[in-house]
């Protein structure tokens, strides 16, 4: 174990609207041996990708996690008005930030369920990803929200939608969701295999076997087809959706996780297929990783209150 300290700056990228995207920027002690961009998934704000930003910077990346806009967090607009779009907005505006900062740095992304199908669309584009590390990534998105939600919504029309829908606890409007998915083609597996073929850059998907909202078949599947490039799969042995249930699959997660992250380009075959045998790699222990929670979910209030208190003219 180490004991790592995270630090994390806070700054402002935003998206091509103009609406404001809050990032934590960590750097390590040494010179940084690499740059990620970090992204959670639905209802996943960036305090909660703190255990894998803090192994990350304890071997040595310089990390940028963010709360999406449209979302929950300290970024511009409500979850409401939520669309996958809108995620796939911020994590360029952020991707456009960190590679301002490290000129010549090529940041690897490391994006969790619904930010994957993001990173996969921004990475069609020229995105200036080194590559992509999905973790649970979902790979079917009209899949995943019909396990997500108990009804195949894609299917009804606009006008029978209901008035909201309740996603991981969040109230959102149906009919953003499905104009966004009919407008942008975020669509099911096919449309995801014809993303992937023209990602070249190397692509990794964590998946669990027990998931219940990303099928691993179907992502070994869509993986073969959308063999644009370098595809990886990496089974973990016990863990659903959410990983973090399971501490004994979350460590196993983290270790495997940041090596993959950054290690070289041409050692990421190696690294996967000799996944029982990882290089020792620096923890963060259970107390700091406990600690670093409650620190950052304190200094999220503590943000929101003041900017909800600016917002209203209040003195602070």
């Amino acid at each position: 174990m180490t004991t790592t300290h995270l630090h994390s700056d806070q700054l402002v990228a935003y998206t091509g609207d103009g609406s404001r995207v809050v990032v934590w920027r960590s750097e390590p002690r040494s010179t940084p041996r690499g740059v990620v961009v970090l992204a959670g998934g639905f209802a996943q704000r960036m305090r909660h990708m703190g255990a894998i930003a803090a192994y990350l910077v304890a071997n040595g990346a310089l990390v940028y996690r963010f709360d999406p806009v449209r979302h929950p967090g300290l970024s511009d607009g409500n979850v409401g008005s939520f669309s996958l779009s809108a995620l796939s907005d911020s994590l360029q505006a952020v991707r456009e930030l960190a590679e301002k900062e490290n000129p010549g740095e090529t940041p690897v992304a490391v994006a969790s369920s619904l930010a994957a199908r993001a990173a996969v669309r921004l990475a069609t584009r020229g995105s200036g990803f080194a590559r992509l590390v999905l973790l649970v990534g979902v790979v079917d998105y009209r899949r995943t929200l019909a396990q997500a939600l108990g009804t195949d919504y894609s299917t009804w029309t606009i006008d029978e939608l209901p008035a909201t829908i309740t996603i991981e606890g969040q109230v959102c409007d149906p009919r953003a969701v499905w104009l966004d998915e009919r407008d942008q083609r975020w669509g099911g597996a096919e449309e995801t295999v014809i993303d992937l073929l023209s990602v070249r850059v190397p692509v990794i998907n964590f998946v669990s076997v027990s998931d219940e909202w990303v099928d691993a078949e179907q992502v070994e599947g869509i993986f073969r087809l959308g063999a644009g490039g370098e595809r990886y799969i990496v089974r973990l042995p016990e863990g659903q959706h959410r990983i973090s249930a399971n501490p004994v699959a979350l460590r196993t997660l983290l270790r495997m996780l940041t090596t993959v992250a950054l290690c070289p380009q041409d050692r990421i075959a190696e690294v996967v297929a000799t996944q029982d045998d990882l290089p020792v790699i620096a923890e963060p222990g259970f107390d700091e990783l406990v600690t670093l929670t409650v620190q950052e979910r304190a200094r999220e209030r503590a943000e929101a209150h003041s900017s909800a208190a600016r917002s209203s003219g209040a003195v602070i």
